[in-house]
Formats: C-alpha cells, sequence, structure tokens
C-alpha cells in the first residue's frame, strides 16, 4: 500500500473523523504559534510566516470534513467530490512542507541545493510543490523512509493536479484518498515534531 503509517500503525486504530480533528487541532496550533512570531524566530523567518496564509491551512483542515460522505459510484458528482478531495489534501500537503522550510528560513536560504529558478533562490512559499519534493527527498527526511515518503508524497501531487486535468488521469478512490489524510497527518506531526511549538 502506497500510504503506509510513519509514525506507529497503533494510530491507524483512530477513525477517520478523530484524524481529522488532529489536523484541524495541530494546525490551528500552528497558525495560532507562527503567525506572530517576531520574539521568538529571526526576523526573516518571522517576516515570511507572517506574510503565509496560515489561516488558510486551519480552514483546508475544516474542509477535509467534506469528502467524509462518499457519493455513490455513479453518482454524476463522484469523479468531481474526488478531484477536489485530491486538490484539498495536496494543498495541505504543499504548504505544510512550505511552511516547515520557513521555520527554517535561514538555514534554507544558506543551503546549497535551495530551491532556485534562474539561479534565484526562491523562497518557500513561491517554490512548486515539484521543487519542494525533491528538496525535501535531497535534505529533510530522512534515510529510513525517504523513499516512502517521497512515493506517498508525490502519489498525493499527481492526484492533486488532477484538478487541472482535461485528457484522463489516474485519480484513484476515495480509499485511497482517506488513507492518504492519515498519512498527511504523519507527515504533519513529524515535521510538528522538528519545529518548537508551545505545549
Amino acid at each position: 500500500m502506497i500510504f503506509e503509517p510513519l509514525i506507529g500503525s497503533a494510530k491507524r486504530e483512530l477513525t477517520l473523523p478523530e484524524v481529522i480533528d488532529i489536523i484541524i487541532h495541530r494546525n490551528k496550533g500552528i497558525q495560532a504559534f507562527w503567525s506572530s512570531s517576531h520574539e521568538w524566530a529571526s526576523t526573516a523567518a518571522a517576516d515570511v510566516l507572517n506574510e503565509a496564509r496560515l489561516d488558510w491551512q486551519v480552514s483546508l483542515s475544516y474542509t477535509l470534513k467534506r469528502w467524509l460522505e462518499v457519493p455513490d459510484a455513479d453518482d454524476p458528482e463522484y469523479d468531481g467530490a474526488l478531484i477536489l478531495a485530491w486538490a484539498n489534501l495536496g494543498a495541505l500537503t504543499e504548504n505544510t512542507l512550505k511552511f516547515f522550510l520557513s521555520v527554517y528560513f535561514d538555514d534554507y536560504m544558506t543551503d546549497q541545493d535551495a530551491i532556485k529558478l534562474r539561479q534565484k533562490i526562491l523562497k518557500p512559499g513561491d517554490a512548486s510543490f515539484e521543487a519542494l519534493r525533491i528538496f525535501y527527498y535531497k535534505k529533510i527526511w530522512d534515510d529510513n523512509n525517504k523513499k516512502e515518503r517521497n512515493n506517498a508524497i508525490q502519489t498525493i501531487q499527481q492526484r492533486r493536479n488532477g484538478i487541472h486535468a482535461f485528457n484522463n488521469r489516474d485519480l484513484a478512490a476515495f480509499k485511497e484518498f482517506h488513507e492518504a489524510i492519515f498519512y498527511y497527518r504523519d507527515i504533519l506531526e513529524e515535521l510538528i515534531t522538528r519545529v518548537p511549538l508551545p505545549e
């Protein structure tokens, strides 16, 4: 299965609504703590985080609840709902990757592998999902799980790109989408443990 738990199989005993509540809680905590971080973050990092729409991450987290009820497969809304669901989760995943690099903005901006466009280093908020995925594979994920994490994030990215599709694209099914929500929770919680946050 693409979306294996990263933090421990016991956490898979939670229900999907419980996992979404955790995602909401975590992103609300990020917004509350990092939206005004000039007292504890570097000036550059605090400025970047102050401009970030961390409140939209909270709103997108609540929106995951819309995808708990799955339309019947023959319902004309099924494909549209699945496309929008993946877009929802893809945005959350991409923005969480951007958030983490923004917290460590000074380190990121001086990294030799920082994401560039025409030889200019891009701020995390300006980087594409693809560039972020590659950077995380090279620099952030531990060697033990980097291939698994990269593959799962790439799957979320590809399914998210269904929002742009005119030609046929594999959207999988809601079962895989729901598994991906568990995976996103795992990634979110892992990255949170690597940044300073209040208890």
